[in-house]
């Protein structure tokens, strides 16, 4: 019986090992580490290379604070519509920590082209995206709600680890003709300004 019992446990130790090494060989550590959190920190244009991985349905509040950005703006205009009627599938989201553990801010790109857009019809968010780029936007969530805190046009955004006046600094990259084009954006205390731009020549 002993030794049925220490069969069993050699046998669920093989197992575990052989679970932890398939993780290992399929998971590389930084995204590993990324679901580990519950947090994304890299986007780009390109969703079905880097989805987003935790969608976040965007609240009206969050919409509102949307509405007045110079594009989106431009876009409800395209579309015949008002402010109050910018509709959430235009976007994706995911929550991210800026300042603590404690409070939620979003990152906030385009969504894929909507599904209910006629065949050879041109997406109604369309607007929202450039030339190997797309509007990427990140939302602060305060004491008053939801406030506008970067918009900026780029191909990747990244969340840094490093700070700023308590905020997580932001990378943005976009491919622009022969170069990479990089902007490193810091909180100034109210909203993230540009810190340093520099490009990149693509070999």
């Amino acid at each position: 019986m002993n030794l049925v019992k220490g069969d069993l446990s050699m046998i669920r130790q093989m197992l575990w090992c052989a679970i932890l090494a398939t993780v290992v060989a399929i998971c590389p550590q930084s995204v590993c580490a990324q679901r580990h959190h519950d947090e994304q920190t890299d986007f780009s244009m390109e969703t079905e290379i880097v989805p987003v991985v935790h969608p976040f349905p965007l609240s009206r509040a969050a919409l509102n604070a949307l509405a007045p950005d110079k594009r989106v703006a431009f876009c409800l205009r395209e579309n015949k519509l008002e402010p109050q009627q910018l509709p959430a599938n235009w976007f994706v989201a995911s929550r991210v920590h800026l300042d603590g553990p404690d409070e939620v801010d979003l990152v906030v790109q385009p969504s894929d082209r909507l599904p209910d857009t006629p065949e050879g019809a041109v997406s109604a968010n369309a607007c929202l995206i450039g030339a190997n780029t797309v509007q990427f936007w990140i939302l602060r969530k305060t004491q008053e709600g939801f406030v506008l805190v970067l918009s900026e046009i780029a191909s990747e955004l990244e969340i840094r680890s490093s700070r700023t006046h308590r905020l997580r600094d932001v990378r943005l990259r976009a491919v622009v003709g022969g170069y990479v084009s990089n902007l490193e954006c810091k909180f100034d205390g109210q909203a993230y300004q540009i810190a340093r731009r520099w490009s990149e020549k693509i070999d």
